[in-house]
């Protein structure tokens, strides 16, 4: 059973893509994500990211030159997403651009030079924990202190001590 009923909502993108003038490259492009093995929820990722980039930047894929490309990945770099989304977007760009200009996106394909030079690392500061963001033992006990009841004074010890958090 899916909880995120990914099936569901890829159909719903697969619609939205389809009545695109690229419609029916981008869902090959899709239908060769799947061939490659990809899960449906990441199947799933990067047709809504093609919904994003061709509601915003649209552009044709096969004649793409490196002029169309910066324009995309310059919108990419102007919207206040975090990194990973912009790393998301812009590997969906360069993937795409693979699959239109070489027949495939495979990690072995050759990446056309239309989209070689898109950098596709994602800053990690964005998601890592800083010794000065953790609770110390100090402010634990601090809040347990100042907790309401029973219950909140336990549920604030358990999740300190067995290290759980958000």
């Amino acid at each position: 059973m899916d909880i995120h009923d990914c099936a569901k909502r890829l159909e719903a993108a697969r619609r939205k893509l389809s009545r695109l003038e690229h419609g029916e490259l981008l869902l090959g492009f899709l239908d060769h994500l799947q061939a490659l093995g990809l899960s449906p929820s990441r199947v799933l990722k990067y047709a809504t990211q093609l919904c994003t980039l061709f509601k915003n930047v649209p552009f044709d894929p096969v004649d793409a030159s490196r002029a169309d490309v910066e324009r995309a990945v310059a919108w990419i770099n102007s919207q206040p997403y975090k990194s990973w989304t912009k790393h998301g977007l812009k590997l969906t760009v360069k993937k795409l651009l693979q699959y239109a200009k070489c027949g495939s996106c495979h990690r072995k394909a050759p990446v056309p030079p239309e989209a070689s030079w898109i950098e596709v690392k994602a800053d990690e500061r964005d998601c890592r924990v800083t010794p000065e963001s953790l609770l110390t033992a100090e402010d634990v006990k601090a809040m347990i202190r100042e907790a309401e009841n029973e219950r909140d004074k336990a549920l604030i010890s358990v999740l300190f001590e067995a290290a759980l958090r958000p």
